[in-house]
């Protein structure tokens, strides 16, 4: 078996920031601009980001793109 590895340029915009007391919400637009999508078969090139932060810590990140959904909650 032989690993095939590619390079990947991507750009990530933040989109929209809301505040809330303490907390602040981030959407962020991340694409792939040179290079190979994510995930074979699928190679998928954009993602929605929403990261949320509790008195200045990352308490959620989500992740999105495709019809999937990842989300990463800090306990």
């Amino acid at each position: 078996m032989r690993a095939i590895l590619h390079r990947v340029v991507v750009q990530m915009t933040t989109t929209a920031k809301k505040q809330n007391d303490d907390t602040v919400i981030c959407d962020i637009s991340y694409r792939v601009v040179l290079g190979p999508g994510y995930v074979w078969p699928f190679y998928f090139k954009s993602f929605d980001v929403h990261a949320a932060y509790d008195a200045r810590k990352l308490a959620t990140f989500t992740m999105s793109g495709g019809g999937f959904t990842v989300r990463l909650t800090r306990q």
